[in-house]
């Protein structure tokens, strides 16, 4: 291929036979001046009417999904405190259970230590636990 054109012979041949285009007269496009001043009076008494519409227009559209949104955080904070109680009651419960086993520990042991020693418990230095 020969040239610039990486078009094949035969395509070249064709632009080849085709009319020169007659160069264009020199138009040259006017351009208006622009009234800067009066386009800004306009672009803002436009905003001072459309944005408190678009307020109103957000106010009304949102405000079932802010309402929806704000009954579902305080449905998840009350189930949260709900929750947060049920474990300090069953800490507790857990507590009170093993504090439980330990008097009853310490009655055995004091029973065998009273077994030991042979007395009565008029012996004991010091109150007792009360037997249940």
């Amino acid at each position: 291929m020969e040239g610039p054109s990486c078009a094949p012979r035969g395509v070249a041949a064709a632009f080849d036979r085709l009319p020169p285009v007659p160069p264009s007269p020199q138009v040259s496009m006017q351009v208006l001046p622009i009234d800067l001043t009066a386009i800004v009076a306009i672009v803002m008494g436009l905003l001072t009417v459309l944005i408190p519409i678009a307020g109103l227009t957000a106010r009304f559209a949102l405000k079932p999904v802010v309402e929806s949104m704000a009954r579902l955080f305080d449905s998840r904070t009350v189930e949260d405190t709900v929750e947060i109680t049920e474990r300090r009651v069953a800490l507790l419960e857990s507590q009170i259970e093993s504090l439980e086993q330990q008097v009853q520990d310490l009655r055995e042991v004091r029973a065998f230590d009273r077994e030991l020693q042979g007395g009565s418990p008029s012996d004991q230095i010091g109150p007792g636990l009360p037997e249940s």
